[in-house]
């Protein structure tokens, strides 16, 4: 649905609200390019999707970031708790592990965590401090890179629904 809303021009580098629609399928898809993505064609299909701006979103709304969406983009002060809904197939750059540059890809480092599938899903950012160094490891199918002093950091945690 993110790479849907990014074709229609509707998703920003930091994210957007999307209303997403469900339709009836289709007897054919055509494909084309804009907003740096290409879609494809294909024949016919049960069940279709469109996408389109949604209203202002409220303080019950959890935003939907795409793969690229890094913790400077979501801004916080340091303690702060974000949840962010990640598409599917993150696979961007991340340096540290268990907390992370925030520069990285919230949604990969929550994949790299092991939070997350490659489906995408819904997670908690914790904004932090800065660390003296960040370490890099294999896990969950991503590599996440080492680097030296950062200004500010973040980690991800499930999202719990509060009863």
């Amino acid at each position: 649905m993110c790479v849907a809303a990014q074709h229609a021009g509707i998703m920003e580098e930091q994210g957007a609200v999307v209303a997403v629609t469900i339709l009836e399928g289709e007897e054919s898809y055509t494909g084309s390019e804009r907003n740096d993505v290409r879609s494809s064609d294909y024949e016919g299909w049960a069940r279709s999707f469109s996408v389109a701006p949604a209203d202002t979103p409220d303080e019950e709304t959890i935003p939907v970031y795409g793969c690229w969406t890094t913790a400077q983009a979501i801004v916080g002060e340091a303690g702060a708790i974000l949840t962010v809904i990640c598409p599917a197939g993150c696979t961007n750059a991340v340096w540290g592990t268990d907390i992370y540059t925030d520069d990285s890809s919230v949604c990969t480092a929550a994949r790299h965590a092991g939070l997350l599938t490659e489906a995408g899903g819904i997670l908690n950012v914790t904004i932090l401090e800065g660390e003296e160094s960040y370490t890099g490891t294999e896990r969950s199918g991503v590599t996440s890179l080492e680097y030296g002093r950062w200004a500010r950091s973040f980690s991800v945690t499930p999202f719990i629904v509060a009863e």
